[in-house]
Order: C-alpha cells, then sequence, then structure tokens
C-alpha cells in the first residue's frame, strides 16, 4: 500500500509541476488553447519523417489530413453496411477502429504507419489498457486533464521500455526516442525527471 501512494504522490507531484510550467510559458488552460497533445501528435510525425529522411511538407501534412479523413468516411460508411437497419451511430470511435482508420489514411498518404502518434501506444498498451487510456484521451477536454493522461502514459512507456516483452520493449524505446526530440516534450520531461530525482533524494 505504501509503495502504490508513493507512486500516486509522484505522479500527483509531476501533474501539479507540469501544470504550473505550462503556466509560466503563458500556457494556461483556456479551453480555446490547442491540445498539447495536437501539438505532440503532429511533432511526432515530423520527427519520424525526419528519421526516415522524407521531410515533412506542409502539402504532404495536408495530405494525411485529407486521407485520413476520407479513410475515416469510408470506415463509417462500412460500419452502417455492416450495421444494417441502424440509422445513427452514438458511441466514439474506439480505439482498435481508430487504429484501422488511420492504417488506411497513413497508407494512401504514403506515410510509414507508425507515423502515428498512437501506432506504438497500441501496440505496447493490452485490450484493457488501450480501453481505458482511449476513453480518457475522449472524455478529457481540460488541459488538466491532459497533463495527466500525458503522464500515465509517459510512465506507461518508460516502464514498458525496460519490461521482458522483446516487442513491446522495441516499440516503447523508438516512441520514447522520437518523443526526446520533440522540444515541448523535452521541457516535460525535464520536469518529470525533477520530480523522480527529488523522490529519489528523499529516500
Amino acid at each position: 500500500m505504501e509503495v502504490i501512494w508513493c507512486q500516486n504522490k509522484k505522479l500527483l507531484l509531476c501533474f501539479i509541476l507540469l501544470f504550473l510550467s505550462f503556466q509560466s510559458i503563458g500556457s494556461e488552460p483556456k479551453k480555446d488553447n490547442v491540445s498539447i497533445f495536437n501539438i505532440i501528435i503532429l511533432e511526432y510525425i515530423r520527427v519520424t519523417m525526419d528519421e526516415y529522411k522524407q521531410p515533412l511538407s506542409k502539402e504532404k501534412m495536408d495530405e494525411v489530413h485529407y486521407e485520413s479523413a476520407l479513410a475515416y468516411v469510408n470506415y463509417l460508411k462500412s460500419w452502417f453496411e455492416l450495421n444494417k437497419g441502424v440509422e445513427v451511430r452514438t458511441e466514439r470511435i474506439n480505439f482498435n477502429e481508430a487504429k484501422i482508420i488511420n492504417e488506411n489514411g497513413f497508407k494512401a498518404a504514403k506515410l510509414p504507419y507508425d507515423a502515428w502518434f498512437f501506432a506504438d501506444i497500441y501496440d505496447v498498451f493490452d485490450e484493457n489498457e488501450r480501453n481505458k487510456f482511449w476513453r480518457e484521451m475522449n472524455s478529457n477536454s481540460e488541459r488538466e486533464s491532459e497533463e495527466k493522461i500525458f503522464v500515465d502514459l509517459w510512465f506507461k512507456m518508460k516502464t514498458e521500455a525496460e519490461g521482458t516483452s522483446i516487442e513491446k520493449r522495441k516499440k516503447s524505446q523508438r516512441w520514447l526516442k522520437r518523443m526526446r526530440k520533440i522540444p515541448l516534450v523535452i521541457e516535460i520531461e525535464k520536469t518529470m525527471t525533477m520530480v523522480e530525482d527529488s523522490f529519489r533524494y528523499k529516500k
């Protein structure tokens, strides 16, 4: 119980410091602000394409958006065809469906699927973790919630990067390596490292 509480305190402190750090650079959590995930997702694609030595142009990014939107429409069309008699779909796209849509969209845009921010996350998480993560991603619009989700995600991927599963370790390490090239993530990790170091010092 003490170990769990210690971990929770670490996550809570990370969340608080991240919240304050975003405020310090003039990014107060307002509804009309750009999501930090939107920023990171775009930068993740850029970093990945640089890795493939295919710099991402504005035209290519527009193509990705177009093809992904088209893949989304085609997926819904197929879904309604399979669910004859259903006129309205009320549930959101789930993680597995998002995976299919983005695989098709990125393929049509001639981009590697692993450039999608969530690709490696999907493969690293088990089914329950995927459902929980995707539900949180889609149900929280406030900046404070995003920061907590990011902290949880970061620690999960760091843990798996040192885990026993070779495949999960490989994909977690690749994801972390790319993330650590994104300026915003570099600053976030500095904050989280400071928190982790403070806990080690107290021990």
